[in-house]
Order: C-alpha cells, then sequence, then structure tokens
C-alpha cells in the first residue's frame, strides 16, 4: 500500500556498467589510446541507490523514473522490483535507457561518461503525485536539474508539496553541477529544502570553502540539518544546534567507492526515521557506507 511507504525518490533511472581498470601500467593506454581487457559488471543505478538501501535497511521507500523501451529498461525493471515493490517507471520509446559507463581506477577512485537518455525527458504524467504526498519524505537530486522538461517536473512536484508535512531531501549530485547550477541549487534550498546531504567538493563549490562558517549558511538558508560527506575524513552533521564530526569506518579491503555516498544518506535517513540523534544515525551511516565500499558497483 502507498500509505506504507516512508521515502519517496524521483530522479535518474540509469543503468551502471562498471569497467575496473586494476593495472596500472593500463592507465597508459588511455593516454595513447589501446585496448584494456578487464571483467565488466552490470547494475541499475542513479538514484534506484538510494530507494534501494532504504528498502533493505527496513525503510519502506519507492522510486520514480523513466527509461527506455530497449532491453536496459526490461533489465532495470526487472531488478528494480526485487527491492521496490511500489515504484513508478515510465518507458518511451523516443529516449534509450539512460546508461554509466564507470571507470574505476587503480587508486580505487572512478569517473563517469553518462549518457541520461530518458532522464532529460521525465514529464508530469511520469509522477505519482498521491505518493509523494503519503510520504514522509521525498528524495531529489541536482542530476534532474540538467534537463528542462525534468526541471519543470521537479518544480512542479515541489510546489505540489509546499503546503505538505512532507521532509525534502537534496543532493546536489556532483561537483560540477554544484558549481555550474550554483544560483539554480541555492534557490531551490533556500525555498524548498529541508535537509541537505553534499560531498566536501560540492559544499566547496556552493557555498566555498569556509566550512567552519557553514552552519550560518544552514540558518539563512533555514535548513534542519546539512550533511557533508568528507570520504577517509570522515562527515559533518549541521543541524539547528551544534556542529558534529563522524570519524570515518575504515576498511582494509575498499575495492570501489562508487555509492558510497548514497549508502551514507540512505542510513543516516533510516537513523533519522527512527528518531535516533544525530551523532548516532551518523556513525551508523558510516558504518553501513563502509560495507558498500568492498564491492563493486553501488550494493
Amino acid at each position: 500500500m502507498k500509505s506504507e511507504i516512508k521515502c519517496t525518490v524521483i530522479g535518474d533511472a540509469m543503468i551502471d556498467i562498471i569497467f575496473p581498470i586494476i593495472n596500472k601500467k593500463n592507465m597508459s593506454c588511455i593516454k595513447m589510446g589501446g585496448v584494456i581487457t578487464t571483467n565488466s559488471r552490470l547494475k541499475i543505478g542513479g538514484l534506484t541507490n538510494i530507494a534501494n538501501n532504504l528498502n533493505k535497511l527496513g525503510l519502506s521507500s519507492s522510486f520514480i523514473g523513466k527509461v527506455g523501451k530497449d532491453c536496459f529498461g526490461n533489465y532495470f525493471e526487472a531488478e528494480l522490483v526485487k527491492y521496490n515493490s511500489y515504484s513508478k517507471i515510465s518507458k518511451t520509446e523516443k529516449f534509450n535507457t539512460g546508461i554509466v559507463s564507470a571507470y574505476i581506477l587503480p587508486n580505487k577512485e572512478r569517473f563517469f561518461v553518462v549518457d541520461r537518455g530518458a532522464n532529460q525527458n521525465l514529464l508530469e504524467n511520469d509522477i505519482d503525485f498521491d505518493m509523494c504526498r503519503h510520504s514522509k519524505y521525498l528524495y531529489i537530486s541536482g542530476y534532474s536539474f540538467q534537463d528542462d522538461h525534468t526541471t519543470n517536473t521537479i518544480n512542479h512536484v515541489l510546489k505540489d508539496l509546499s503546503n505538505s508535512n512532507v521532509k525534502i531531501i537534496f543532493n546536489p549530485g556532483a561537483p560540477n553541477l554544484a558549481k555550474t547550477y550554483k544560483k539554480v541549487f541555492k534557490d531551490l534550498i533556500k525555498e524548498h529544502i529541508d535537509i541537505l546531504f553534499m560531498n566536501k567538493e560540492e559544499a566547496n563549490n556552493l557555498f566555498g570553502k569556509d566550512l567552519e562558517n557553514i552552519k550560518d549558511h544552514a540558518q539563512t538558508l533555514a535548513l534542519n540539518k546539512i550533511i557533508i560527506t568528507k570520504g577517509s575524513e570522515g562527515s559533518r552533521i549541521i543541524n539547528e544546534h551544534q556542529i558534529i564530526d563522524i570519524a570515518p569506518h575504515l576498511v582494509e579491503n575498499l575495492i570501489d567507492t562508487t555509492g558510497a555516498g548514497d549508502a551514507f544518506a540512505s542510513a543516516f535517513i533510516y537513523g533519522m526515521d527512527k528518531g535516533w540523534d544525530d551523532k548516532i544515525s551518523g556513525n551508523f551511516a558510516a558504518k553501513y557506507a563502509s560495507k558498500i565500499i568492498c564491492n563493486y558497483g553501488s550494493s
């Protein structure tokens, strides 16, 4: 039943094709041209990472997005139902399913090459507004603000929820998006957002490098919480009363950092919904995210 859904996630429906580049010598081929042989992995990704992690943790969540009428779209739907029984996936013949080619480098960092596909054409009739209105949380990302159609759709949802009790959660999505859409995001945050997740680079591009004064931004923008992830440096939580630093949960077998931020956000939302204080939620989120980075992909 829709009444059971605690968090609705709206945004990019992606297929992640993961290419681990394990040998450092292979890096020279990238610059000069050549062939690199590796074992690829295929997973669903995008903002499904948030909804899937929440459901795994036991917090009923749904995902709203759009894919193409192609083999990847069929695969996406088949995989999504394993975790998200109440999701609404629209399909289109005009666009292919969104694809992320994720290259995992020898130092365990990664870079993405993205074809957004159907995600650039999420329309109002693709949204289950009733599902959104009856959720406790709505999660959106900066990815959705790269295209006019999808931007207009998200803004319509936010306007529809403006007088509701739904808590709006936002993540800029990437440092370059935080820089390119700085004004758009700051206006969005000030008008609609209750809880802001971002990594350190995104925070720098939105608010400057003086993160010690970020509490002033939280008060100015009327945010309930700002959560900043800093990788191996841990994370920082800013609420109306205090700034809390969370130590990283270190691992010995780091494989791939893809999805760590989504895992952290999901686990923190879970703790928040359970009524835990921010320090307990932050520590739980750090531990949960540490499990994700011991595997390839976001789950």
